[in-house]
This record gives C-alpha cells, structure tokens and sequence, in this order.
C-alpha cells in the first residue's frame, strides 16, 4: 500500500462523450450521397435514399453523421408515393428536368435507380426528418430513426436563408416523431440520435 500516491497535480482527463454516428431527426442541412438499388428479405425492389451531414465530427474521425431512406415498390400506392416525393425532391433540387428524361427512358428498375443516383447524389438540401422510434433488441433501449418526413414540404434548397425557410418541426406532433406504444411504463426509452439537434 506504500507506492499508492494520491497526487492530482498536473494530471488532465479527458470528457469521454458519446457522438451518435447517425442523423438526428429534425430539420437538418444535408448531403445525397448516393442513391442504390436493394431488395427486401422478400425480395420486394427497392430504392434507398443516403444521406450524410455537411458537417464532420472529430469524435466520428472527421466523418459525417448518415441516415437513409428506402422507397419499397411493393404495391401500385408505393409506386404512386414514391414518384410524388422524388418530384419533389427533383423541384427543390433545381433538377426536374433530368428527372423527367429519365422516367422516359425505357429503363429496367436497377438501371433507372443507377441514373437516379447519377442527378441526385452530391446534391446539397434542407431536409425535415422525422424521428421513427425503433424497438430496442436484447435489453437495449429503444431508439429513434431519422426517416424522410412525408410531408409535402420536407425539402428545400440550401440555399434558401433560414429566416426564409418554410420547413417546420414539432417534437411533440405525432407526424414528426412516431413514438411507440408504451406498454411498460419501467422500459427505458433513448434518442439514440440526441447529441445531434437539427436546425431548428
């Protein structure tokens, strides 16, 4: 017990704090960085958004935050739906006319979603994502996915000033973040994504 030494002098520690590597959900400035073809464990087509922050973070080793969003093509609906936001998406973006030509191209769905990702991916936008809680798995506590709001306005140019921007966000509005069912009351809840506000 002799060489215990209780010397603090000099010695500096360091906060340890969690960075989530994944978009929060609210209202944020973020990246396309590609748009990809995939398929579900039922061999559903589907078309999946990627999107990353503008912003680096040390604690991610200079990374940026992601999050996606996946269009299924199940139903005549999904198709309907999916077609209406990436107008949308295409208005905001400044790029309405590429999108147009290639929907009139005869394209097979894996070569359609590969010139998606040839007018979409780089492309910089304000984005309103909701929060999706997602049901924690073995013990762990729930968390929340940032997911495409479906609104009608969830999107505009990054180059609209934020005083200007006509993107809103409720915390507390069903719409905005889709909270489980609580069935026990004792079971933790965690937003996964909280160290990362958006904008608003």
């Amino acid at each position: 017990m002799s060489n215990i030494t209780f010397k603090t002098s000099g010695v500096e520690v360091s906060e340890n704090t969690f960075e989530s590597p994944y978009i929060s959900y609210g209202i944020n400035e973020v990246r396309i960085s590609s748009v990809d073809y995939l398929e579900s464990a039922q061999n559903t087509p589907g078309i999946r958004f990627n999107f990353e922050t503008l912003e680096v973070y040390p604690q991610l080793d200079n990374s940026p935050k992601t999050t996606n969003h996946v269009y299924y093509l199940k139903t005549e609906i999904n198709n309907k739906i999916f077609i209406e936001r990436v107008i949308l998406m295409a208005n905001a973006l400044g790029i309405r006319q590429e999108l147009d030509s290639l929907g009139e191209e005869n394209l097979s769905m894996k070569d359609y979603v590969s010139g998606l990702n040839d007018i979409f991916a780089g492309k910089e936008a304000r984005i309103k994502f909701k929060g999706k809680e997602v049901a924690g798995k073995e013990g762990k506590n729930n968390w929340f996915k940032a997911e495409l709001s479906m609104d009608k306005r969830f999107i505009e140019s990054i180059d609209v000033p934020l005083e200007q921007s006509k993107l809103t966000f409720d915390e507390n509005n069903k719409y905005d973040v889709d909270k489980l069912e609580k069935l026990d009351t004792n079971s933790p809840v965690t937003n996964e994504t909280s160290s990362s506000s958006g904008l608003y």
